[in-house]
Formats: C-alpha cells, structure tokens, sequence
C-alpha cells in the first residue's frame, strides 16, 4: 500500500487510545435491544482491524440493587447440527478492555469495549459470544451472540 505521511509505531499506547475512542462512541450509541435479566447488555457494533476484534457493548441494571460488573470474556461456542445443543465452549483471551463504570447503580448505564483475537478457523456451527456476568450472581452470565460479519471498519468512525 501507499506509505506516504506520517507512519507511528504501534507500541501499547495507541491501542489504548483506540479503546478509548471506541468507548467514547459507544456511550452515544443507542442502545438496540437489550437482553438479560436483571441486568441487561446489549452488543451494539464489531470492529475488526486485522486479526483483532473490537466488540462495543453497554449494560443497564434493571435490578432494584448496586451491581459489580466482572470482566467482560468471549467464547467460541460450538452446536450439534442436529439439536442445536452446546457442544464446546472455548474462552478466548481478551487483549484488554474498557468497562465504565464498573459498578451500577439501579437503572444506570455501563459502556465497554473489549478486544479479542478472532481465530484463525472458527467451524460454521460455532458462535462468538459476549459474556457479562455481576460479582454476586458469577455462574449467570448474559451471553450476547457477537456477529462478526456484520462489523463495521474502524477507519471509517475513529477518523471523525
């Protein structure tokens, strides 16, 4: 490609920076619909950027009490073809994330972003999920299915 202008060094920094304007945007995004129990997450966009994926999400407690939001993790899930059962689960290793707040009032909004690697071969009947889950409630986590196909490009938003 063309290598014209000034070129920067990816070193740790500029990767945080670009969680930060991802957050940034997620916090004006309106929410699509939400799911979940007493608290409730929502995946709003993918970005991909190489072998690097960028999932934007928000989660709102619906719950009468304060919540503590644990680290934000993605699976591989994998189904039979024929009963669509779970058949294998793989957590992915989170590159880093963004969560704010990490805890939530009643009826207050969280924004994060996390990153991941996506995997070289992910098979047709596998899922990406995003998984939430809340310090007092660690075995029920809110699982969000991550739509990779439909992702956005991050060049086109980060530059505005």
């Amino acid at each position: 490609g063309d290598q014209s202008g000034s070129v920067r060094r990816l070193t740790a920094e500029p990767a945080i920076g670009k969680l930060d304007l991802l957050l940034e945007q997620q916090t004006k995004n309106s929410l699509p619909s939400l799911e979940g129990g007493h608290f409730r997450v929502a995946v709003s966009s993918v970005h991909q950027a190489g072998s690097q994926v960028f999932v934007l999400f928000s989660v709102v407690n619906e719950s009468g009490q304060n919540l503590e939001l644990l680290p934000p993790q993605v699976q591989l899930n994998g189904t039979s073809r024929r009963r669509k059962l779970p058949v294998s689960s793989e957590q992915l290793p989170v590159v880093q994330y963004v969560l704010w707040p990490g805890k939530l009032r009643p009826k207050e909004r969280a924004d994060g972003v996390v990153q991941v690697e996506r995997q070289l071969f992910k098979q047709s009947n596998q899922t990406y999920l995003l998984q939430i889950a809340e310090s007092e409630a660690v075995d029920l986590p809110v699982l969000i299915p991550i739509h990779l196909g439909r992702s956005n490009r991050p060049n086109q938003e980060i530059g505005q």
